[in-house]
């Protein structure tokens, strides 16, 4: 699930001096169950940890009667040496909260529970900060500055307004129901909903306050899970891949065709507006955007890499965390939204059902998950607009998009056929499952 569930956001690797939660090399040897070594892990950066730290401060729930708990729990995983007959990702230690006991896969029913303390903690993290925060309310901002300040016939407005469909009228239905108070994310997630909102706003601005950083490149290479030696088998990540240089290519021809030298890009009062907007304090307040202090954009490369971002995260990012609610978190004893009793602090067995949601919890996230994990509208690169078939050379780079699409499908399909190490399928970022924008 770190590596092709509904949240493959959360693993990084584990640098010199980094938290090993006290787990010996002796420990370690039982369960990796191959020769291996902490040391030889650590110094060939085969460790990885999931961090959920962001959670500490949240405050337990108890909407509608139950008493729920929230945790911030540490996970460390180890990928077994070159050698080893399987490189799967191995989990090794939870720390439920920190400070508590450590946990390891010789620790008995205590395991089965750090470990839906874990998927608890994940489904919170994904739901408010991976869905919420960085998809919905990360491209508002873009959304609202291109209506406002790029007229219908702008070259930029007309490549990303079929990425923004939908969106601002999902999210003020996701501001009514879904993260009032007393609403569905109240009823079913661990934390009191004040501190749910705060998290999600955290979780967008730490995007929008850092966005040279929030492009999908960037993010892998700052988690250092981009490097296929050291981390062979991560489905997110080989088949965003994927679609990243196939809307890269897309971007850069369209936008090639409209901007054909540097002067003209200078030149563009409407797009020079709509980058003040978005750094604005009293527009999009995004910082760390554009190539100088004030935000300006002067480069083709740059305004290509800043629309790749959008689609992206519009179309396959959105797709990445939407779908696997309706397939996967319908299923509540392995992706439960709270906690029911307290995690293990001690060797003290704890009672693994009496943790889960209880039945009505249970039947409630099957409805709610199944509805926002099941409405597919539009597909990636079929746009509906005439003005894409309007020039020869925008046609030819729509139709070169659309058949780069329906390889990378036949690739995903053969690499969820062929390739063992792919536990089960990972179909999430197939090009036929991908909407065009944040619809629901």
């Amino acid at each position: 699930m770190r590596l092709a569930g509904p949240n493959p956001l959360m693993l990084q690797q584990v640098k010199a001096g980094e938290n090993l939660l006290g787990i010996s090399d002796e420990q370690y040897k039982q369960i990796i169950n191959t020769s291996d070594s902490l040391a030889a892990a650590m110094s060939e950066g085969r460790l990885y940890q999931a961090d959920y730290s962001s959670l500490k401060d949240m405050q337990s729930g108890n909407f509608p009667k139950e008493q729920k708990y929230i945790y911030a729990p540490l996970a460390l995983f180890a990928v077994p040496p070159s050698h080893s007959p399987s490189r799967s990702l191995v989990p090794i230690a939870i720390q439920c909260q920190p400070g508590n006991t450590v946990f390891t896969p010789l620790s008995g029913e205590n395991w089965m529970v750090a470990k839906s303390v874990v998927q608890m903690a994940d489904c919170n993290y994904h739901e408010l900060v991976s869905h919420l925060g960085r998809t919905h309310l990360f491209i508002e901002p873009f959304a609202i500055a291109s209506r406002r300040q790029l007229p219908k016939n702008h070259p930029v407005r007309i490549l990303l307004e079929p990425h923004f469909e939908g969106t601002i009228l999902i999210n003020y239905g996701a501001h009514q129901k879904l993260i009032a108070d007393q609403g569905g994310v109240d009823k079913l997630l661990a934390s009191k909903i004040e501190s749910d909102r705060q998290v999600a706003v955290k979780g967008a601005q730490d995007y929008l306050y850092n966005f040279n950083a929030a492009m999908f490149p960037n993010i892998l290479t700052s988690r250092s899970v981009d490097n296929i030696d050291q981390l062979p088998e991560y489905p997110y990540r080989d088949d965003g891949k994927l679609i990243w240089q196939a809307v890269c290519q897309w971007v850069r021809t369209y936008l090639s065709i409209h901007y054909p030298n540097a002067q003209q890009l200078v030149a563009d009062v409407a797009l020079k507006n709509w980058a003040k907007e978005l750094v604005s304090q009293q527009g999009g307040r995004l910082q760390n955007f554009g190539e100088d202090v004030s935000g300006a954009i002067k480069t083709l490369d740059y305004l290509i890499n800043v629309a790749t971002t959008v689609i992206f995260t519009a179309s396959a990012q959105h797709a990445a965390v939407n779908f696997p609610q309706g397939t996967l978190m319908t299923y509540a004893p392995a992706f439960p939204l709270a906690g029911y009793s307290p995690a293990p602090t001690s060797d003290q067995q704890s009672d693994f059902i009496n943790f889960l949601p209880p039945l009505p919890q249970a039947k409630d996230q099957i409805k709610l998950t199944y509805l926002l994990g099941s409405v597919y509208y539009t597909k990636l690169g079929q746009y509906s607009n005439p003005y894409f078939n309007s020039q020869s050379q925008i046609k030819s780079a729509l139709l070169t998009f659309q058949n780069e699409l329906k390889d990378i499908e036949a690739e995903i399909n053969r690499r969820n056929r062929l390739n063992s190490a792919r536990i089960v399928p990972y179909e999430f970022l197939l090009p036929s499952r991908i909407p065009q924008s944040i619809n629901i």
